[in-house]
């Protein structure tokens, strides 16, 4: 089959003219003609019908745009051959008025006409169409749909919104960053009383009394200094900023700071001035019983250097300085009554004398059995509110530490000012409190971290154990054996020595010999909880650096103190939540 190339009618290959249009046509066996038979050049071809049904067009003229064999390609009739005149189409088209202009056919200059319609080619079988289509019958319509009746009820109540849970201490942390917040506006207020109280001492011209003022002024301190801080950390800590990992200066710097204070009230006693003025005596009484006390805390740092926030170890000092000495003075004061009512109530009022066996046996118990309790108990009421959170005994170490420390501080000033005169003699016999208090406080408070939170520990119970005996045992031991000494050494009683003209008995020789051995053993607590870090570090991410302070005791002959094992715990920086890098639930990493 083949298509006609004027019509588009198909027709058989056979065939060489097409039965529609009477167009010719040639075979596609062989060599293309030159001329197709029966057809012209295409500027001479008839223009009775275009293929396109456009209007005849004329011959181009010179200047025409040609049509050649370079635009066709081969095959194409030639342009130069003349074409055969056709008689009845050498007029041109006439226009139809009211018609628009037309368009010329490209190439031509001539002007086209309209198409005519297409009529489809007539002939039998052909079927014939109605000249309008009647269309669609109306149908009937659908019904309306039935009114919905609606998704029944909510068969169940209201519940509230889902709230995600809240991880693990963080109400524990909340409650006591509360309490601390309540007990920092207390002391704040108590501070702002003790300064009412000295305006009225001054007023009144009762303000030389050495015992006094430096009571009031050890007041005024700690409860604003405590206050204040713990009332910023409170607030940080419900706002869960972190806190810097605490640092102290040097040991070897604050103890020749200590060594210019002693020095000092040595020469004003020498120079038989030791009080003078209160309001330069003072500051003197003070430093004579911070700074001694800061060194050992300082020691204890720098030795086991083990990083904790300064929110913590504040909290320790504050406690230490005003809950513990506060529970310590009614603590003891309660026993002191009970034990002076069994007295009366089963001796009689001649046990009273001091003399006599039962006002020894009395003064032993009070002094070395009551006392030691009392205190080393008080003492760690910041370490049971922080010990859930505590990350190993280093940290339990340094917050007891801390919180001796601050008991210290208050019953040193305080013995210190009562002495009136006399301060430089209580001063320098009381410049190792800071080593009794606060190494009993900071070795019951690793006692009592192993055994609450020692599951697993090897020899748990013996060293929680071990560590209370030891904490209790040194301050009774402290305490009982300046009595016991002279007692049992009746020439003892009356017996002293001079040091830079400060008389003393045999009480600060026994008091210097127990300072020493705490202080050995300090060097070895410490050196031996530096070694069992690194159980504990090895499994935290990479922590802050290490307290900016100085060497402080070499470890062993040949060795240096800062080397060695370092451990690695990220500074704690809340109140009671876990820590970043803690293994305690809670824990920010």
């Amino acid at each position: 089959m083949q298509s006609c190339p004027t019509c588009g009618a198909r027709i058989g290959l056979e065939q060489r003219s097409c039965p529609t249009c009477g167009a010719p046509l040639f075979p596609f066996q062989g060599p293309a003609p030159s001329i197709m038979p029966g057809t012209a050049p295409l500027e001479d071809a008839s223009r009775a019908v275009s293929p396109n049904g456009n209007a005849p067009q004329p011959a181009p003229t010179s200047g025409s745009e040609r049509w050649g064999p370079g635009i066709w390609g081969p095959g194409s009739p030639p342009i130069s051959e003349p074409s055969p005149a056709t008689p009845g189409l050498d007029k041109p088209a006439q226009a139809i008025p009211g018609q628009p202009t037309t368009l010329r056919e490209y190439g031509s200059g001539a002007a086209s006409r309209p198409s005519p319609p297409y009529r489809p080619p007539a002939g039998p079988g052909t079927p014939t169409y109605p000249s309008a289509y009647p269309g669609y019958a109306q149908q009937p319509g659908y019904a309306p749909y039935p009114p919905y009746p609606g998704a029944p009820g909510y068969p169940y109540g209201w519940y509230p919104p889902i709230r995600p849970p809240r991880p693990p201490g963080e109400t524990y942390h909340k409650v006591l960053s509360i309490l601390t917040l309540v007990a920092s506006s207390l002391l704040l207020l108590g501070g702002l009383g003790a300064i009412g109280v000295t305006w009225l001492l001054a007023l009144t011209g009762n303000s030389q009394d050495l015992s006094i003022i430096n009571f009031l002024i050890m007041v005024i301190l700690a409860a604003l200094a405590g206050g204040g801080a713990g009332m910023y950390h409170a607030i940080r800590a419900l706002m869960r900023d972190a806190s810097a990992p605490f640092s102290l200066p040097s040991f070897w710097a604050l103890l020749a700071l200590a060594v210019v204070i002693l020095a000092a009230g040595i020469a004003l006693f020498a120079l038989e001035q030791p009080t003078g003025s209160v309001i330069l005596i003072e500051p003197l009484v003070l430093l004579s019983g911070i700074v001694p006390a800061l060194m050992v805390l300082a020691l204890g740092l720098q030795r086991l250097r083990f990083n904790v926030s300064w929110r913590r170890i504040w909290l320790a000092l504050t406690s230490g300085a005003t809950l513990a000495v506060g529970a310590g003075i009614v603590l003891e004061g309660v026993l002191a009554l009970l034990l002076l009512g069994v007295s009366l109530l089963n001796i009689g009022p001649s046990a009273l004398n001091p003399n006599s066996s039962f006002g020894t046996i009395a003064t032993l118990v009070l002094i070395a059995v009551i006392a030691p309790l009392v205190e080393e108990t008080t003492k760690q009421i910041s370490g049971f509110f922080l010990l859930p959170r505590m990350k190993g005994p280093q940290e339990a170490f340094l917050i007891g530490l801390a919180a001796g420390i601050g008991f210290a501080i208050v019953e040193t000033a305080g013995y210190i000012g009562s002495a009136q005169a006399d301060w430089v003699g209580i001063a320098f016999g009381r410049v190792g409190a800071g080593l009794l208090h606060g190494m009993g406080a900071a070795v019951a408070g690793v006692g009592w971290y192993y055994l609450i939170k020692g599951k697993g520990a090897r020899w748990r119970w013996r060293i929680g154990f071990g560590c209370l005996a030891y904490a209790y045992l040194q301050h009774a031991l402290f305490n009982g054996g300046q009595v016991l000494l002279l007692i049992g050494f009746k020439p003892l009683q009356t017996w002293h020595f001079d040091i830079f003209g400060l008389r003393q008995d045999a009480t600060i020789l026994y008091a210097g010999g127990l300072y020493l051995i705490i202080l050995g053993i300090i060097l070895l607590v410490t050196r031996w909880l530096r070694q069992s870090a690194p159980s504990a570090a090895s499994a935290l991410p990479a922590a802050r650096p290490a307290p900016n302070v100085a060497a402080a005791w070499p470890d062993a002959p040949g060795a240096n103190s800062l080397s060695g094992p370092i451990s690695s715990a990220a500074p704690t920086d809340t109140l009671g939540v876990g820590e970043p890098g803690g293994s305690e639930p809670g824990g920010r990493r």
